[in-house]
């Protein structure tokens, strides 16, 4: 489904079709870029610099990996 970055009645409705129970936003077209973000459903992990930790493309990360990397991204903020 392609959705209008500004059309947010939109995105949340399909937020809440799918059951998504984390936030959903649009995205900033100059974060996409500067992030190298190319396609829809990227998921991308910053630490808390901003730095990314982690990214990946449509159904390359499991429930069990992103709860191993949120731990160790807790732990670096942690420190």
């Amino acid at each position: 489904m392609g959705v209008d970055p500004t059309e947010e009645s939109k995105i949340a409705g399909f937020h809440e079709q799918n059951d998504f129970t984390w936030l959903t936003s649009p995205g900033d077209p100059t974060m996409l870029v500067q992030y190298g973000i190319r396609a829809q459903s990227s998921k991308v992990a910053l630490d808390h610099n901003g730095v990314i930790f982690y990214k990946a493309g449509y159904g390359a990360t499991g429930e069990a990996q992103w709860r191993q990397l949120f731990e160790e991204l807790a732990a670096g903020a942690a420190s």
